[in-house]
C-alpha cells in the first residue's frame, strides 16, 4: 500500500476534504461544518478530527501512511504560513500550517490562498489552482485582492491578465502600511477600493461598490444559480408568500391579512441572510401607505 496525501479546501460554509494517492488519484471526500464562532479556534481541530476519523475507517495510519497534506484557505497567506487576517473564517495572527500539523502529530502541511494561480508540481496545490481557474471564468464579478504594502510579483501579473475581460472589482488592502504598488499595472481597471481589513478601513466603500454593480445592471445575474437545496426552498416560500401578499393587496384584503404572508416572505429570506426579523419591519412597510377596507 503505497503513501497517501491529504487535500483540505477551507470555505467559509463547510471544509471539503480528500484523501489521495500520491499520483493525484481521488480515494475519498468528504465535507465538515465551517465553525467560526469564536474567531474560528474551532476550524483547524474539526478538520484534524474528521481526517482522523476517515483514516480510522480506512485502517491507515496517520505518520506510517501520510505523507503530507495541502490546505487551501480563502485569504492571503505568507511564504511561512502565517495568515494576519481572513475574514471569513475569523482568523487573525494565526499559522494554521503550523496548527494543522501539531494537531496531526507533525505530519508535513503546507497552507495555499485557494485564490492564487500558479505553476507547481504539488498534486493538492495543482488541484485548487486548476479549480481557481475554472471558478474566475464561472463567476458574474471577480474581487481580486492584491497586498498594496509590497510590489507585484509574477503570479500577481499572471492573475491580473487571467481577470482582465471580466467583470472585477480590484481591492488594494493594507493601505494602512507604506504602498508598494505599481498601480500603473491595474490602471485599465475602472473599479479600484483601497481598504485595509485589520483596521477595518474602506469596507463599506468595498460593500457599496459590490452592491452598485450588482443594481444598477452592469453585471448580468440571469445566470445564477442556487446550489443550496435549504436556500432554494427558502426562496420558493419567499416567492410564494409574496405573491400571496400581493394577491390580498389587489383584493383589498385587510393589512393584518397581508402582513402574514409578507412577514413569512420575510423570515424565508431572512433564513438565507441569517438576519434577525425586527419586530417592527412589517410596521415600517405598510406606514406609508393604507390598505384595506
Amino acid at each position: 500500500m503505497g503513501m497517501k496525501c491529504i487535500g483540505v479546501d477551507i470555505g467559509g460554509t463547510s471544509v471539503k476534504i480528500g484523501l489521495f494517492e500520491t499520483t493525484g488519484e481521488l480515494l475519498d471526500k468528504w465535507e465538515v461544518k465551517t465553525r467560526k464562532e469564536d474567531g474560528g479556534v474551532n476550524i483547524l481541530p474539526d478538520v484534524a478530527a474528521s481526517i482522523r476519523k476517515k483514516l480510522d475507517e480506512k485502517g491507515l495510519d496517520l505518520k506510517k501512511d501520510v505523507a503530507g497534506a495541502g490546505m487551501g484557505v480563502p485569504g492571503p497567506v505568507m511564504p511561512d504560513g502565517y495568515v494576519e487576517v481572513c475574514v471569513n473564517l475569523g482568523w487573525r495572527d494565526l499559522n494554521p500550517q503550523e496548527e494543522l500539523s501539531r494537531l496531526l502529530d507533525g505530519i508535513p502541511v503546507k497552507i495555499i490562498d485557494t485564490a492564487g494561480i500558479r505553476e507547481t508540481e504539488d498534486v493538492v496545490e495543482k488541484i485548487g489552482v486548476e479549480r481557481s481557474r475554472e471558478k474566475i471564468q464561472e463567476a458574474d464579478l471577480v474581487l481580486l485582492i492584491l497586498d498594496s504594502s509590497r510590489e507585484l510579483d509574477d503570479e500577481d501579473k499572471e492573475i491580473i491578465d487571467s481577470v482582465g475581460d471580466k467583470k472585477c472589482v480590484v481591492i488594494l488592502n493594507k493601505i494602512d502600511l507604506e504602498c508598494k504598488i505599481d498601480e500603473n499595472v491595474i490602471s485599465n481597471f475602472e473599479n479600484i477600493i483601497k481598504i485595509s481589513a485589520k483596521e477595518e478601513i474602506g469596507l463599506s466603500d468595498l460593500k457599496e461598490t459590490i452592491k452598485e454593480l450588482f443594481f444598477s445592471g452592469k453585471i448580468d445575474t440571469e445566470s445564477l444559480i442556487i446550489s443550496n437545496s435549504r436556500h432554494k426552498q427558502a426562496l420558493f416560500r419567499a416567492l410564494e408568500n409574496a405573491e400571496m401578499a400581493l394577491s390580498k393587496v389587489r383584493m383589498n384584503e385587510y393589512l393584518d391579512l397581508i402582513s402574514i404572508f409578507v412577514t413569512s416572505a420575510l423570515r424565508a429570506l431572512n433564513e438565507i441572510t441569517g438576519d434577525e426579523l425586527e419586530e417592527d419591519l412589517v410596521n415600517k412597510i405598510f406606514g406609508d401607505f393604507c390598505v384595506g377596507k
